[in-house]
């Protein structure tokens, strides 16, 4: 970004413009790139390339905000636009993030990881299975510790929704996930999809075990800062969950036992 200028001559004032221009869309953003670029400089220093680090005296932002989720205006919106001939073939990798609660990276893999396959979901479970189900695998797992994720009735019908032929390879690679996010307003929200799951499961479902589970969530403490004390719209965690395509059976859900 800088050219050939030498690493001594950058000051505070240009990292954090280059920071804001490229990282700014939030604060998670802001504080990751600065915890990348921090190192570079005190390398610099060691070496004896730079007298001072430009990002000494530049700070993470407080980072703590209520958690965002999807409200009911955005998840009614992301129904709709699911079913457009724009997004329809990102509305099941869309509705797994929404209804299943995996990470972007479980779902569509990165550098290190594959994404998730079609033969992975289990819509006709037989043997030890009744519920249909996710296998999310210890190499598209974050931690490589893969679990299998219960798939409620309204994703079913999501899935459903696609042909049958059209149920093989990746589920989403990536491609139209911005573009559907920029749609629905929800640009630079860092895993509102998988927050709105948390969110919404536990709220409607009322057990912080289950939940926890389903989403390969190990630690308690966090997951009551940022889950258990959410307060959501009224009437939210219950609609969330009746949300289905346009002509499906809104399905039945039914409570786990509260713990």
């Amino acid at each position: 970004h800088f050219g050939e200028r030498s690493v001594d001559s950058v000051g505070k004032d240009e990292i954090l413009r280059f920071i804001r221009k490229y990282y700014g869309s939030s604060d998670y953003n802001f504080n990751r790139a600065l915890r990348t670029i921090k190192p570079i400089f005190k390398y610099a220093q060691r070496k004896g390339w730079a007298r001072v680090s430009p990002t000494a005296e530049i700070y993470a932002r407080d980072a703590y905000t209520e958690t965002e989720v999807l409200k009911i205006e955005e998840f009614n919106l992301a129904s709709e636009l699911m079913q457009t001939d724009k997004f329809r073939s990102v509305s099941a990798g869309i509705a797994i993030l929404m209804f299943a609660g995996l990470r972007p990276s479980e779902l569509m893999g990165n550098k290190d990881k594959p994404p998730l396959k079609w033969e992975n979901i289990i819509l006709k479970p037989q043997g030890a299975h009744t519920k249909p189900y996710i296998d999310v695998k210890d190499v598209n797992a974050k931690g490589s510790e893969g679990r299998l994720v219960e798939i409620e009735p309204n994703l079913v019908s999501w899935l459903e929704d696609v042909p049958k032929e059209k149920r093989t390879g990746p589920v989403l690679d990536g491609r139209g996930y911005k573009g559907f996010r920029e749609a629905i307003g929800v640009t630079g929200k860092h895993d509102i999809f998988r927050h709105s799951y948390g969110t919404y499961h536990f709220h409607h479902f009322k057990s912080i075990d289950q939940t926890m589970v389903q989403m390969g969530h190990t630690n308690r403490k966090t997951f009551e800062k940022h889950y258990k004390r959410y307060n959501p719209e009224e009437d939210s965690a219950f609609l969330y969950w009746q949300v289905v395509p346009e002509g499906a059976t809104v399905p039945e859900v039914v409570q786990f036992a509260a713990s």
